[in-house]
């Protein structure tokens, strides 16, 4: 559910500061980066934290679409010249590079930059249709362990800790009602695969009990 994938500021050296200004923000837990609808002017790449894309439907619902963490780069409409496809909000409080872009790059790296966006909008989509794929084949507690694996992917610096959506964002990552939701996280508190952590948004995770969970299942 992290988008680790290569953008031509990794890969092209010919790109120096004139063409691209890098600023290291900060970010509290529930801001948003930016909003469907707005212009894009910013490349972002996650170096702490966890990142919600997430839309809203024509029935005013607000829908998860995918869940990035460190190392991700989201903020690819910058090169499609479109408007921001999804809300970008900040999950846990989070560091994160503000990628801006002069004109100037346009000339150095052309065509390819085209490509580049359209390729990872690209592998956006098909990593967040592989984790549904996995979320179809499974019952309702290997979908919350299936979750609790890609949330330790999303921000390995959090060694035994872990961000943990609420019981509503679950149900709808996980495709699943907000009793079931519930139920199962409290089946794992109470087996001792999750604990309470200081922060009510993050738990600590017994991460053995859950691979032997999941190897049981």
């Amino acid at each position: 559910m992290a988008m680790h994938f290569p953008t031509p500021l990794d890969t092209h050296p010919d790109l120096d500061s004139k063409c691209l200004h890098v600023k290291t923000i900060r970010k509290c837990a529930n801001n948003y980066l930016y909003q469907q609808g707005e212009t894009a002017r910013t490349l972002y790449r996650i170096r702490t934290g966890v990142v919600s894309l997430e839309s809203v439907n024509e029935r005013g619902e607000r829908c998860i679409i995918h869940l990035l963490g460190r190392g991700a780069v989201l903020g690819h409409e910058i090169f499609l010249q479109q408007p921001r496809n999804f809300d970008a909000r900040v999950c846990t409080d989070a560091t994160i590079e503000a990628i801006s872009l002069s004109s100037g790059i346009e000339s150095i790296l052309g065509v390819s930059l085209m490509r580049w966006a359209n390729a990872a909008a690209l592998n956006l989509l098909q990593e967040a249709a592989g984790f549904k794929v996995e979320l179809h084949r499974a019952q309702a507690g290997d979908k919350v362990l299936l979750l609790l694996e890609q949330l330790q992917k999303l921000h390995p610096e959090q060694t035994d800790a872990c961000w943990l959506p609420s019981r509503c964002e679950m149900a709808d990552l996980l495709d699943m009602n907000h009793a079931t939701a519930s139920r199962v996280v409290a089946k794992l508190f109470k087996e001792g695969a999750l604990h309470r952590a200081a922060s009510k948004d993050f738990v600590r995770v017994d991460w053995g009990r859950i691979r032997r969970l999941r190897a049981s299942g």
